[in-house]
């Protein structure tokens, strides 16, 4: 990995006004937190923007007696969007926050410190991806994925994402004139990346199911421009990684039951039903590249 993923653009310090918590037994202070008004005008501010910030961190300097809340984006573009809001906001309806040369001096430093936790987190993560496509029978699963990103599109509204309409209709096109058992068993919405692209998963029955899905998409004479598949790196490998696990949670439960309607007897002309329960696993999760990604 090289490269560093943020900078002072992507991050907001700004000092505010904070309580004091104390131990009632002893009387010594435990620590630092921000008012409710604070937290309630970040929920605003990001509701009103529709960049609510991805890290929030807070810490109390004893020197100067201040207490600081740092606010921090991957995409630079939602921090400024945050900020315009913020800025538009008069005086005497900020809370009692300040941001002021000092504030804006700690968005580098917190910058390289996010940028260092991340670099430690990546190692970490590059040995456990490494160890589970080694064991056995992980490889082969992950071969019957396929992942794929269009152009993403966000409701200017709602801020929700999607792929682009056209393009979607596309991938849903081929999977329509596709035989009933060669069609994906299992399709995972996978949210956007900071380049403008939306991330889609396809899991089939078999390694060359999911081959024969990406030829007739690259083959096709109408495919979209905006539409490719990915097979590495590491946002592919993180991605793969937790939709074998959750598509083996599903086989799993499915089968657990199925064994339970198996084990019961009925009565005479009653029948037995099982309920199948989805995992708890929201399969429209949003993901956000990780500074790996970036280094690509």
């Amino acid at each position: 990995m090289s490269g560093v993923m943020f900078t002072a653009s992507n991050v907001f310090v700004f000092a505010d006004p904070y309580l004091k918590l104390m131990d009632g037994e002893s009387g010594k202070c435990e620590g630092y937190m921000p008012k409710k008004e604070t937290e309630n005008l970040l929920d605003v501010l990001g509701e009103k923007s529709k960049a609510f910030p991805e890290w929030v961190s807070s810490w109390f300097n004893a020197e100067s007696k201040r207490h600081f809340i740092s606010l921090s984006w991957q995409n630079a573009d939602l921090r400024a969007k945050f900020v315009e809001a913020f800025d538009a906001l008069p005086e005497s309806e900020r809370c009692g926050i300040v941001r002021d040369e000092a504030c804006e001096k700690l968005d580098a430093e917190v910058a390289e410190d996010l940028n260092e936790k991340a670099r430690k987190e990546e190692e970490e993560r590059s040995l456990e991806r490494k160890a589970w496509f080694d064991a056995e029978g992980n490889y082969a699963s992950a071969l019957k994925v396929a992942v794929l990103k269009g152009t993403c599109q966000v409701d200017e509204k709602t801020g929700k994402a999607k792929i682009d309409p056209e393009e979607g209709q596309f991938i849903e096109n081929i999977i329509k004139f596709m035989n009933k058992s060669d069609q994906p068993e299992d399709i995972a919405f996978l949210g956007h990346d900071d380049d403008g692209k939306f991330w889609i998963a396809y899991s089939f029955r078999l390694e060359t199911l999911r081959n024969e899905f990406e030829r007739r998409v690259n083959c096709n004479a109408k495919k979209p421009d905006g539409i490719s598949f990915v097979s590495e790196g590491p946002v592919y490998e993180e991605l793969v990684m937790s939709i074998v696990k959750r598509n083996v949670f599903r086989k799993e439960k499915a089968e657990a039951l199925s064994k339970q309607v198996e084990a019961q007897e009925p009565k005479s002309g009653e029948e037995v039903f099982a309920t199948v329960a989805e995992p708890a696993v929201d399969p429209t999760e949003e993901f956000h590249a990780t500074e790996a990604d970036k280094a690509e």
